[in-house]
């Protein structure tokens, strides 16, 4: 456990680093002392020697030793990675140190032994130690254990006030008006929202029942979600959106309501439904518009169908009447070029309609006299006049 707090307290963890190097420095000047003071660091030999020897003349000694040597061992264990070397004073400290440690305390039991004929007359005085020690230990507790306590219960009594404080404001300055109230309905909490709301304040909310502040009242067990219809101080009402939740705190059942002014909504549904019947009426306007205007419109493809089939009965007739005339008939555009022969050109002529049209009516022809026909053909076009030539 306390290499848990260690862990999670930085400031602690610092402290103890400090500590340890602070000790171990003190252990290397005690080293030093030990082989004559001169300053200089001896071999491991020679500490260990010098340690044995003050073991063997004082048992005082010997146990403050053993809790210097478990202290090492703790520091040492607790190092890390990069702080553990050879020449790490804690690993000295105990290669040497651990040599003659158990010699130490043997030779210590015999003389504990020798003397605890004096230990029992002193039980007297050891008692009273003891009363003594036990009555600082309450103390000691009583400062280190049951202050601190005291004084975390205070924290914690003063973080809840203040998560308290933290919703009660939240629940004050929220856009939708939240109200409480218990078992039977009566108001135990307003909001700054409902206040605004309903026109009544905190302290007047609280001497009423919920249900008192709708136009429909009913009995709390009643009380339930879904849109109603609330009543203002003045007597007015409003629609309202109604969202209850029951609980329990402290071991009684609560409603915790929240109330939303619906009023701009509704006006806004009622708008949309205005909107909705005058766009069905445009609809029921354009669709008749459209009605007819497909009527009309199915009329003219109808007589444009009937006028173009009539314009190809009326073409049919005459290639029908031009292939089975004696003589070779042809047709020219605006470009001059010419688009149709007659049945008797093609025999004529021995060639295939898409052979003739355009200009290829004059290959065949001498050159004088295909000069010729176009210098006519074409002064005939332009003066719009007939003409003769062979």
């Amino acid at each position: 456990s306390d290499r848990l707090v260690y862990e999670k307290d930085p400031s602690l963890r610092e402290s103890v680093k400090e500590q340890l190097k602070n000790t171990a420095g003190m252990m290397a000047d005690s080293q030093k002392q030990l082989i004559g003071g001169n300053g200089e660091a001896g071999s491991n030999e020679e500490i260990s020697a010098a340690v044995s020897m003050i073991l063997y003349s004082s048992p005082i000694y010997l146990n403050e030793l053993v809790n210097e040597y478990v202290t090492h061992v703790n520091s040492l264990a607790g190092a890390s990675i990069d702080e553990i070397s050879a020449s790490n004073p804690d690993y000295v400290y105990i290669r040497t140190a651990g040599r003659n440690l158990q010699a130490g305390l043997n030779e210590l039991q015999n003389q504990y032994r020798a003397e605890s004929v004096l230990y029992m007359k002193r039980l007297r005085y050891i008692e009273a130690g003891v009363l003594a020690a036990f009555i600082s230990i309450l103390i000691l507790m009583g400062v280190f254990v049951f202050y601190p306590m005291i004084r975390r219960i205070q924290r914690e009594n003063n973080k809840l006030k203040e998560n308290e404080e933290y919703t009660r404001e939240i629940l004050q300055t929220a856009a939708d008006g939240v109200i409480s109230a218990d078992d039977n309905g009566n108001i135990s909490s307003f909001n700054r929202a409902a206040e605004r709301m309903f026109g009544y304040t905190e302290s007047e909310a609280v001497q009423k029942n919920i249900q008192s502040l709708l136009s429909d009242p009913g009995s709390s067990r009643s009380l339930k979600s879904g849109e109603k219809t609330a009543r203002r101080r003045d007597g007015s009402t409003f629609p309202i959106e109604l969202s209850v939740n029951d609980t329990h705190v402290h071991n009684k059942h609560i409603y915790i309501c929240v109330v939303r002014d619906i009023t701009e909504r509704k006006s806004a549904e009622q708008a949309i439904l205005r909107a909705r019947d005058t766009l069905e009426d445009k609809v029921k306007e354009r669709t008749a518009e459209l009605t007819k205007t497909n009527a009309l419109l199915k009329r003219e493809i109808v007589e444009k169908e009937n006028a173009q089939e009539a314009l190809r009965e009326s073409e049919r007739r005459f290639r029908t009447m031009a292939d089975t005339a004696p003589v070779m008939i042809w047709m020219a555009g605006p470009d001059k070029l010419n688009s149709y022969f007659n049945k008797v050109w093609l025999e004529f002529r021995g060639k295939r309609l898409e052979h003739e049209t355009g200009g290829g009516w004059t290959e065949g022809m001498p050159r004088g006299d295909r000069e010729q026909v176009l210098e006519v053909g074409i002064a005939s076009y332009k003066s719009k006049r007939e003409f003769t030539v062979e």
